[in-house]
């Protein structure tokens, strides 16, 4: 048992930088496979407890929803709950379980552009057809 643990605890820990890879391929023009790997590497640096707890902290958070998934793609057949309800289940888990995999890359892309500032690396926001900054200072005139 202690050999699993440790097993689960080294994953979280690789994983925190497998995420934080996925969110630079897809962030970064030049930058993916192995190339994403190592750019992760060198952001992490310094801040790998910081995205093994971030890591951890997400998990703990989505493992209830993994369950939940599991038991309801699982389902036994002596259920006394009609088609409708089951569908039901399964749909609302499926839904929480995609919520919760957005959510881990919503709290990763964050995360990037902390590490990605606190290497001196000045982060620019491109902004698509139609969107602009929000002001600082609300500016009425009379």
């Amino acid at each position: 048992m202690p050999g699993r643990n440790l097993a689960t605890l080294f994953y979280l820990y690789l994983d925190a930088s497998w995420t934080l890879a996925l969110v630079i391929s897809v962030l970064e023009n030049d930058s993916c496979g192995t190339k994403g790997l190592k750019r992760s590497e060198k952001l992490i640096r310094g801040r790998k407890i910081q995205g093994f707890l971030l890591m951890f902290i997400l998990t703990v958070l989505v493992v209830p929803i993994y369950v939940l998934l599991y038991v309801t793609a699982t389902g036994d057949d002596d259920d006394e709950l009609g088609p409708f309800a089951e569908f039901a289940f399964r749909f609302v888990a499926t839904v929480l379980f995609c919520l919760s995999k957005f959510f881990v890359s919503v709290v990763f892309t964050v995360f990037y552009y902390e590490c990605k500032q606190s290497e001196g690396e000045i982060v620019v926001m491109e902004l698509g057809v139609g969107y602009s900054l929000a002001p600082h200072k609300l500016q009425v005139e009379f």
